[in-house]
C-alpha cells in the first residue's frame, strides 16, 4: 500500500516536507544498535515536523500518537504487591 498525503505548512515557513519510508528495517544483532537506529529516525521525523508543520497540527499528531500507545500507561490498580 502507498500512502501520499497532502497538508498544510505552517503559516510563514520556507520549508517544505517530503517523508519518503523505502528502506527495509535492518536486523540488528544489538539492542544498542537498534536504539540508535530508532533513536536517529524519531529525530529527523521529529525536527522535520517541528519545522513544516502548524502547531495545532503538532499537537493532534502528538494526542493521537498517546492516544495510540495509551495502553501502555494503564495499572492495573490492586493487582500490584501490598494492593487488595
Amino acid at each position: 500500500m502507498k500512502y501520499k498525503i497532502f497538508i498544510h505548512k505552517a503559516q510563514g515557513s520556507i520549508n517544505d516536507l517530503s517523508l519518503k519510508a523505502e528502506k527495509e528495517l535492518p536486523i540488528f544483532n544489538n539492542i544498542n544498535l537498534s536504539y540508535q537506529f530508532f533513536k536517529n529516525d524519531a529525530e529527523d521525523i521529529f525536527n522535520a515536523l517541528m519545522a513544516c508543520l502548524p502547531g495545532g497540527t503538532i499537537d493532534q499528531l502528538l494526542l493521537l500518537l498517546l492516544t495510540y500507545k495509551a495502553s501502555q500507561f494503564v495499572v492495573p490498580y490492586g493487582k500490584f504487591k501490598g494492593g487488595k
